[in-house]
């Protein structure tokens, strides 16, 4: 009888006191959607470190059949200095080799990238943010996957298949034209007023 009252008054105050067991959470189940057959995968960079102007973010988005499309904010908007990273313009249609794209292809998995979770290194005090994006049937943005400094191997293999199989340099004599039209935009603005 002493047995069942001190556990009865134990679990009272551990009720009490609020304490509660840790019952594994149910797991939720990730639907995912139905993936574009236009855009297969997008990469963001820029948005970082140097002046204004290096620092204009930028998304290229490797499409089906080949192609890739280098976007960037409107000129109005960096002029501005508003930079919404949400609304992107194409500025320029490239061409990927057969090897870069079967590199890409191969070297994603939109479905498992969809369902994955990336964890931050928050403990890096100097580095940098990396991110793909998934597109939907209607080619809406319907994952950003990344993080800053991600710790989630996976996900990095996947980020490198996609960085490392691009036309950099294309890219960047792309986004410095476009910087030039930016700066130039801006003067006429200056002038005008």
């Amino acid at each position: 009888m002493k047995k069942l009252i001190v556990c009865l008054m134990t679990l009272i105050v551990l009720v009490c006191t609020g304490c509660t067991i840790n019952l594994p959470k149910p797991t939720e189940k990730v639907v995912v959607p139905e993936f574009s057959d236009e855009y297969l995968i997008g990469i963001s960079s820029g948005g970082g470190y140097g002046d204004y102007y290096s620092s204009i973010p930028r998304r290229v988005i490797v499409t089906t059949d080949k192609k890739v499309l280098v976007c960037a904010p409107s000129l109005e908007e960096v002029a501005a200095h508003m930079l919404r990273t949400d609304d992107f313009e194409v500025l320029a249609v490239l061409e990927l080799t057969d090897e870069q794209y079967d590199n890409i292809l191969k070297g994603i998995d939109r479905e498992k990238l969809f369902k994955m979770t990336v964890e931050p290194d928050n403990g890096v005090c100097d580095g940098d943010s990396y991110y793909l994006y998934l597109y939907g049937s209607e080619n809406q943005i319907v994952k950003r996957c990344g993080a800053y400094m991600p710790k989630t191997a996976k996900f990095m293999d996947m980020y490198r298949a996609v960085n490392s199989n691009l036309p950099k340099d294309e890219i960047n004599r792309v986004m410095s034209e476009y910087i030039d039209r930016v700066i130039e935009y801006e003067n006429s603005l200056s002038v005008d007023e």
